[in-house]
This record gives structure tokens, C-alpha cells and sequence, in this order.
């Protein structure tokens, strides 16, 4: 099996599908998310996978983490990121306001295992509450 071809499996399987799997509120039912990146994982999800797929299990459009972006409150949000400090800055900086957040909620997959004190920033943060 191709590099590509693995790792677009395991976008597809272990975090878009995993994330609409476990939770879809009506089985059966599309329920729409976007898809927040980095530049890291913008070029492995644009190499290994085809916006008609994301668009089939419910990814309405992908946008980057660092970038502005228009507040979407009523949508959940899938980040496919690296630990990095600019990445975690922009997941925790969409939601450092409990009354208006970038998105819903986030479901959070990290490209690479993330540092402790990376990870505790994110847990002491706001945006640990709007984690699933």
C-alpha cells in the first residue's frame, strides 16, 4: 500500500469518521463540521485525500488554524494539527471566550504525540471545556 494511500485511509478512518461515528447526535443523520488545519497537515490532507470525500462524511470546508476565520458557533470543529505553539495558540484562541466561540466544540488529533506542557496549557485553557 502507497505512503498517500495509508495516511489518506487514516485521516478518513481514524479522525473524520471516527469523529462522525462517535458523535452524530441522530444516527443516519449528516451532521456538517469543518475541518481546521496547519500547514503541516493542509499538505497531507490535500495530498492524500479529495475534497468530495471530506464532503461525503459531513466536512463542509477546511480552514487554517493561524488564519482569521469566520465564527461558525452552531458548528462543531475537527483539528487535525501539530503541537506546535502557533497551532495550539489558534485551537485555544477560538474559544478563550465562554460566551462567543469560533465553533461549537473541537474534537482535537494531533499529527505527533504532544508535549506535556503543551498539553497542560491546553487543559488549563477555556478550550478544555469545548473538547470532546
Amino acid at each position: 500500500m502507497a505512503l498517500k494511500t495509508l495516511v489518506g485511509s487514516k485521516i478518513m478512518n481514524d479522525v473524520i469518521r471516527a469523529t462522525v461515528a462517535a458523535h452524530n447526535k441522530t444516527p443516519g443523520r449528516m451532521e456538517w463540521r469543518v475541518l481546521v488545519v496547519d500547514t503541516l497537515s493542509m499538505k497531507m490532507v490535500s495530498a492524500c485525500t479529495k475534497m468530495h470525500e471530506l464532503s461525503a462524511e459531513g466536512i463542509t470546508i477546511v480552514e487554517t488554524v493561524t488564519k482569521k476565520r469566520e465564527p461558525m458557533p452552531a458548528m462543531e470543529a475537527i483539528y487535525l494539527i501539530t503541537p506546535s505553539e502557533d497551532s495550539v495558540r489558534g485551537l485555544m484562541s477560538d474559544f478563550n471566550s465562554q460566551n462567543r466561540t469560533t465553533y461549537k466544540a473541537a474534537h482535537v488529533y494531533f499529527t505527533e504525540a504532544c508535549p506535556e506542557e503543551r498539553f497542560k496549557e491546553i487543559c488549563n485553557s477555556l478550550a478544555a471545556k469545548r473538547i470532546k
